[in-house]
Order: structure tokens, then sequence, then C-alpha cells
């Protein structure tokens, strides 16, 4: 499997470029600077300005890049929602990426720099700076803030998933984790997984019974084949 660390995606968010109407230059420009740092980008998406697309773009690239970047729609006209479209699947927020984006923009286009939205944060464990949509503000971004740092955040990321991802669950009834990370590979991940939803299972089914219904999302299963699938990730 390879590493998702490595790996990039693009989102392109302009209704424009989704139509055939205007040329993806600010993706051209985000992808040529990726592949030149060292990055596989295995994606290019391509979605208007709606908040829903967005999103769903967002989630799906996520589950597999250690890095998106989205150009476009972080403006104030009113089909501009990349923002608030990024924000709500952020777990933490990179305040000082928009504030020195701004202060850079600043001293290139004065005042109007207040007007760039420009956002970054963690996104299920994975980094994703937005960008406005001109290849001038992508240029500035990646080259001057992106890219110096991105090396970084990415491997705290990665090594912050295989701490998180390995300890999973507590035993309900010791209070200890049920599985803790050591240097064990694929195999022994998955024997372990195995292991938690032996253990689960008996109260699945005492609550399937009770309820008179196939009981499929209690006591976190669907939270550990969310995480089993980043573990295995991190550890490949």
């Amino acid at each position: 499997m390879a590493d998702p660390s490595h790996r990039a995606a693009v989102i392109t968010v302009s209704d424009g470029v989704s139509n055939g109407t205007r040329e993806d230059a600010s993706g051209d420009a985000a992808e040529s600077l990726l592949r030149a740092a060292g990055f596989n980008v295995s994606s290019r998406v391509v979605v208007p300005d709606e908040r829903a697309e967005i999103e769903r773009a967002l989630r799906e690239l996520t589950a597999t890049n250690g890095l998106v970047v989205t150009t476009g729609g972080t403006g104030f006209t009113g089909r501009d929602g990349t923002p608030e479209a990024v924000a709500p699947l952020l777990e933490k927020t990179i305040d000082g990426f928009g504030e020195l984006f701004r202060m850079l923009s600043f001293e290139q286009i004065g005042a109007a720099a207040m007007l760039s939205r420009a956002t970054a944060g963690v996104a299920g464990g994975r980094a994703v700076f937005s960008l406005p949509g001109s290849t001038k503000a992508v240029d500035l971004g990646m080259r001057r803030l992106i890219l110096p740092e991105v090396g970084h955040i990415v491997a705290t990321l990665k090594e912050a998933g295989r701490q998180h991802a390995l300890v999973l669950e507590k035993d309900w009834m010791t209070g200890e984790p049920l599985v803790q990370r050591d240097d064990d590979k694929e195999a022994t991940v998955r024997q372990r997984l195995e292991v938690y939803r032996r253990q689960t299972r008996p109260l699945v089914d005492y609550y399937s019974k009770l309820a008179g219904v196939k009981c499929r999302r209690i006591s976190g299963l669907g939270k550990v084949d969310e995480i089993s699938q980043r573990a295995l990730a991190a550890l490949t």
C-alpha cells in the first residue's frame, strides 16, 4: 500500500472551470509545485462553488492523501464558500497560515489582502490548505508558506495517526486500552482488530435480540472500521 503521506490532491473550486468556460490555471500551478516538491499528486478534482460538492470532495480526498490543497472560493462574492465548507471538517485550524498569507499578500496588493479568506487546518488527520483562485496567490502561498513547512506538518500528522489509531478503545470492564501501539505491522493490527470485534460481538448480539433488529453500529464498531483503515495506511 502506498504511503498516503506522500500523496497530495488538488481541488479547484470554480463555477467557470466546472462548466468549461475557464481553464484551470491555478490547479495546474498547484499541481506543478507539488510535483516539483516530491509529492505524488494522485487526484485533481474540479467542483463548482457549491458547499456540498466541496465537502464531498474533501471527505473523499483526505481519506487517501496526506495533503489536500484547494484553490478558489475564498473571496467575498455570494458564491464564494470554500472556508464555510472546509471549517466543519477541521479538527484543528492552522491559524498562522491565513495570517501570514494575508501579510505577504499585503506586500503585493496592499489593503485588498484583507479580503482573502485563505485558511488551513487538519481534517481526518490530513493537512488541508485553501488558497485563492488566482495563479499569483497559489504561487505565493505554495512557495512562501506551504512547501517550506508541509513536510514537517505531514510527518507530524502521520506519527500522530500511528499513536492514536492503534489505541482504539478501552475495555469496558478493565478500563485498559484494548489495542496498544508497538512496532507490529499490518498482520498484527488486523489480528488485534479482530480480537476487538470478537469481544464486542456478544454485546452487539445482546442488544440486537433485545431490540429485535440487527444492531450494526453499536459500541464503536463503525469507528473501528474507520480507524483501522487509517492505522493500516499509517503503518505501510
